[in-house]
């Protein structure tokens, strides 16, 4: 999978003491073969097709967001993305990776102080990849990543935000693009997000 250069600048200091998560499945699963679907124990192909509908759900949703809004074409001023709607997409993007971890049972043991520690790293991971995912279907142009509400944060060629139009032309190169050439489906996604919750750290 490529490496998602727009998302490492995190905190230098990074935790002192970091704790790897506890292995997203008990003892008695087995982690499926992902480069074939219908390998592995029951259990683990099952667990996959509940997260598969769970991303789903939650992009359905994200759908319903539309509906507060005109949905002018992609490009049209209109859609471009406001403050609000980027404080919009944080806190869904929170929230749902909240949603996720609880299907597994080593982020449903964490005391509170563990789980916000891990949303810390793993809720911006988690929102990147599921936008990436969305910008990489239904993006008509590349020069722009599209949120939850499908409003669109664009790479302007006379930008007054020099720095923006990097961060947006980052996600773009780095994310939707990639995941448009490797041609990334439901059932990888999913698996790619768990797997980032599998290498997460805690304090």
């Amino acid at each position: 999978m490529p490496q998602f250069s727009a998302i490492q600048q995190r905190d230098r200091l990074g935790p002192r003491n970091p704790k790897p998560i506890l292995p997203i499945f008990s003892e008695s699963e087995t982690w499926v073969d992902v480069s074939n679907p219908t390998s592995g124990s029951p259990s683990a192909n099952h667990f996959l097709n509940h997260l598969i509908h769970l991303q789903q759900n939650q992009r359905s949703r994200h759908k319903k967001l539309h509906k507060n809004y005109s949905n002018p074409p992609i490009g049209d001023k209109k859609n471009h993305a406001t403050p609000a709607d980027i404080n919009l997409t944080v806190k869904l993007g929170m929230k749902d990776a909240d949603e996720w971890g609880k299907q597994f049972e080593a982020y449903r043991v964490l005391n509170q102080k563990e789980k916000k520690s891990v949303l810390s790293e793993y809720g911006i991971l988690f929102l990147l990849i599921d936008l990436g995912f969305k910008t990489s279907q239904e993006a008509d142009d590349e020069g722009h990543w599209l949120l939850q509400n499908g409003k669109t944060l664009e790479v302007a060629v006379s930008s007054k935000n020099p720095s923006v139009n990097h961060f947006v032309s980052e996600l773009i190169n780095t994310i939707s693009i990639p995941f448009q050439t490797l041609k990334i489906d439901d059932f990888e996604c999913a698996v790619l997000k768990a797997l980032l919750l599998l290498n997460c750290e805690y304090n």
